[in-house]
């Protein structure tokens, strides 16, 4: 969900993808299950290339931690 982890190393026919990224352009071999968000339009791009369907929906779910997560310190 969170991070540039979208590489054939991670992503499998399991995978759902919601709000993730890329590095670099690498086009995916493995095919996601579904992909809900990705972080922005060149992640999109890629995955298009990729012939894996990706709706034009973008955002970055680490935006949001602040909202859930403040450990007192």
């Amino acid at each position: 969900m969170i991070g540039s982890i979208l590489t054939d190393k991670f992503v499998n026919g399991n995978t759902i993808v919601w709000g993730s990224g890329m590095l670099r352009y690498q086009k995916l071999k493995n095919k996601p299950k579904k992909v809900c968000a990705v972080r922005g339009p060149l992640t999109r791009k890629v995955l298009l290339e990729s012939n894996i369907e990706c709706p034009d929906v973008y955002g970055d779910p680490a935006l949001l931690m602040p909202y859930y997560y403040y450990p007192y310190v």
